[in-house]
């Protein structure tokens, strides 16, 4: 049962940014695995929020640079899993912005797949 301070702060998304609410609903689902959480998940098309690493979701440092930890903890530039995805980010120098291509039906789209609209969010102190 949701507390009444949970329930406050759900109402209150109604009126924040996607990020803080997304980070009110987060915190209102109060499981233990959250408890230890340093970041949740948000997708930016769907506007869903998991505390469940979806697969594939860079880090951003403070400059908004994306990378990704290799098996030693280096920090890599692109996703070393990404052959086992459907969807992939590639850049386009001609168009100088990102493509999306689909690794098993072969479809390309310069429209993002909610697929990739990940986003790993920190947590903030509580």
């Amino acid at each position: 049962m949701l507390s009444l301070l949970s329930v406050l702060l759900l109402l209150l998304c109604t009126l924040a940014r996607p990020t803080e609410c997304a980070a009110h609903k987060a915190k209102a689902a109060g499981k233990q695995q959250q408890q230890d959480a340093q970041h949740y998940f948000w997708n930016e098309m769907t506007n869903t929020v998991q505390w469940e690493d979806p697969g594939g979701v860079a880090f951003e440092d403070e400059a908004g640079l994306r990378y990704w930890l290799g098996h030693n903890g280096e920090r890599l530039s692109e996703d070393p899993n990404s052959a086992a995805y459907g969807w992939v980010e590639h850049y386009s120098a001609d168009m100088e912005k990102p493509y999306y291509y689909n690794q098993i039906s072969k479809e390309t789209t310069w429209e993002k797949p909610s697929d990739l609209a990940w986003r790993r969010v920190p947590v903030r102190n509580r």
